[in-house]
């Protein structure tokens, strides 16, 4: 379970926010890979995949303890994150005849966020290009079923979905995504919602004479899906994302920040059966960690369930020139308040 949404300002700065439901955030690491980094695809069955040196420095968080990215932003402010699409997915077949042009979908973050400033980019290039399958040792050696959005700093999001063997992309004007289904049933059921509205009803008659007014604010909601269904996530985060009304970077921030606390999962709410992920236990899911990834000033804050607050890295700032990529742990972080009490 994942959800990922978009604020803008008025003067338009753009943030995509990323809530990455999981089991555990145990094993995710930030990770910083340099300009002109040396990246290598795996290939299924012998196959040659794709590799490529990387324009753009990039900073961003694993799945796992690897080196592979799950949610990145490079230099040029390009975001891009993956979300679980399962019962859907089908990656693309290749063979013999795509060596040197496919990438394994693990892969996929890793060369757009290396690659490319704008969506418009992404677009050209995953049309030339094949993405298959791969099975993940950390993740009990299975693949996963996964579909991406790609963010940039002039607001446009794209969604990167795998259905029948087939690569879809679709623009994504409300810069909403979440699980299953597919990103164009999300997009239809939306039609079920246009009574929902952020301004309340103000009176009705029963009867001839006889008006009722709403009990307090918030009548415009009345049908907003309060579930943690994806499709209950979608229609929730597309509605409030796309309410806010920052005029600034600054307003923006607090309301990227307001919203990713609106959308997380707490401990105990939902439980699964963690197989698919290699665990047989009966798991609790949560909002196992958080990103915000400034699109227009190039700065990505990481946050986790355990912390209230965000660690932030400028790529203005980081070394993008020194070889290798490199890791630090996050997860150190932990509740943080700011004492006043004896300055009262």
């Amino acid at each position: 379970m994942c959800t990922t949404f978009q604020v803008r300002t008025e003067d338009n700065k753009y943030f995509h926010i990323m809530n990455m439901e999981l089991f555990t955030a145990a094993g995710s690491r930030m990770l910083v890979a340099p300009r002109g980094h040396q990246y290598k695809s795996e290939g299924p069955d012998g196959l040659e995949a794709m590799s490529w040196v990387g324009k753009y420095g990039v900073v961003g968080n694993s799945l796992g303890p690897t080196e592979r990215f799950h949610g990145a932003m490079n230099e040029k402010g390009l975001s891009v994150t993956g979300l679980y699409l399962p019962d859907f997915t089908e990656y693309m077949a290749v063979s013999e005849e795509d060596n040197g042009n496919f990438i394994t979908y693990v892969h996929l973050i890793d060369f757009v966020s290396s690659q490319f400033e704008y969506v418009e980019e992404v677009k050209a290039a995953l049309s030339k290009i094949k993405v298959c399958d791969q099975k993940i040792p950390e993740f009990g050696n299975v693949s996963q079923p996964i579909h991406f959005a790609v963010y940039d700093k002039l607001g446009y999001c794209l969604v990167i979905e795998f259905v029948g063997g087939e690569m879809k992309l679709y623009d994504n004007p409300y810069g909403t995504l979440a699980n299953a289904p597919t990103f164009d049933w999300h997009l239809a059921n939306l039609r079920n919602y246009t009574n929902i509205s952020n301004k309340g009803y103000l009176t009705t008659e029963f009867r001839e004479g006889e008006t009722i007014m709403p009990l307090g604010a918030g009548s415009g909601t009345l049908g907003l899906p309060g579930d943690d269904t994806a499709a209950g996530r979608f229609v929730r985060a597309a509605f409030y994302s796309n309410q806010v009304t920052p005029k600034n970077w600054d307003e923006g921030m607090v309301e990227a920040i307001q919203l990713s606390n609106k959308a997380t999962v707490t401990s105990g709410s939902i439980k699964y059966n963690g197989k698919g992920f290699g665990i047989d236990a009966d798991v609790s899911n949560i909002c196992a960690w958080r990103h915000i990834a400034s699109n227009s000033t190039g700065v990505f804050f990481q946050s986790h369930y355990g912390t209230n607050s965000w660690l932030k890295f400028d790529t203005n700032e980081i070394d993008f020139d020194t070889p290798g990529i490199r890791s630090m742990n996050y997860l150190n972080t932990t509740l943080e308040f700011k004492d006043l009490s004896h300055e009262i």
